[in-house]
């Protein structure tokens, strides 16, 4: 297998390598990571056309100043990578994050110590990446990140924050047991052949029947149900 080729796969977020269920590792080859790429709208039909493809991609990624969703856990340090050009960094910088209650928390960012993680040349200029602490408490959820140069918005992203941990019931974090049911609801059919369609019928008939057995908890994906479902 190439080098650039694994290197392309890699920035296109193509998994090179996987462990069975045996735990045998699997390497993708050569024609695999073809194929996927091509079939992603990638052009590696030859050395060069690697190379350009590998170009496009690292200046694209440079040019995305925050990411669309940085995610991290609570309590543990909360970090946000910014790419910004060299010459941005004369300007006052600040991060305003919107929490899901619509809470504005500013947060100017002293550029003078953050220290640049990583710099590149992209198009001529100069570009650095800094890692910036978001030393303020954040709650749990989904929220907006805007950062602002010199009082204008220059990128947006999102911040997820995740719990440290799934959710356990009380019995269980005293070392008890508990019965119940988890769900995938993504691979619920009601019918033959209606593999990827989901309806609030199912899994309502689905907890009522495990109802009967008087469950402790289920567990359920409720991202696979729309809010026009759970209302029907």
């Amino acid at each position: 297998m190439t080098e650039a080729l694994r290197r392309l796969a890699g920035a296109c977020d193509v998994a090179l390598e996987y462990h069975d269920i045996w735990g045998h590792a699997r390497h993708a080859d050569d024609d695999a990571l073809r194929a996927i790429l091509a079939a992603m709208g990638v052009d590696v039909h030859g050395p060069e056309s690697i190379a350009s493809a590998q170009r496009e991609i690292d200046a694209a990624r440079w040019h995305e100043r925050v990411a669309p969703m940085t995610v991290v856990r609570a309590n543990e340090p909360c970090r946000i990578r910014l790419h910004l050009p060299a010459d941005t960094l004369v300007s006052p910088l600040a991060l305003c994050i919107v929490d899901e209650a619509g809470t504005e928390i500013p947060m100017p960012v002293d550029t003078s110590k953050l220290g640049s993680a990583e710099e590149t040349i992209v198009d001529g200029a100069r570009w650095c990446a800094f890692d910036v602490e978001v030393d303020v408490a954040i709650p749990l959820g989904y929220h907006d990140v805007t950062v602002n140069a010199d009082r204008t918005a220059v990128a947006k992203g999102r911040l997820a924050v995740a719990p440290s941990a799934c959710y356990r019931p009380s019995r269980l974090r005293a070392g008890g047991r508990v019965f119940g049911a988890a769900v995938q609801l993504y691979g619920v059919r009601s019918s033959p052949g209606m593999l990827h369609q989901i309806d609030a019928t199912t899994g309502v008939v689905g907890a009522e029947e495990l109802a009967k057995h008087k469950p402790d908890l289920l567990v359920a994906d409720m991202r696979a149900l729309s809010m026009e479902m759970l209302a029907g």
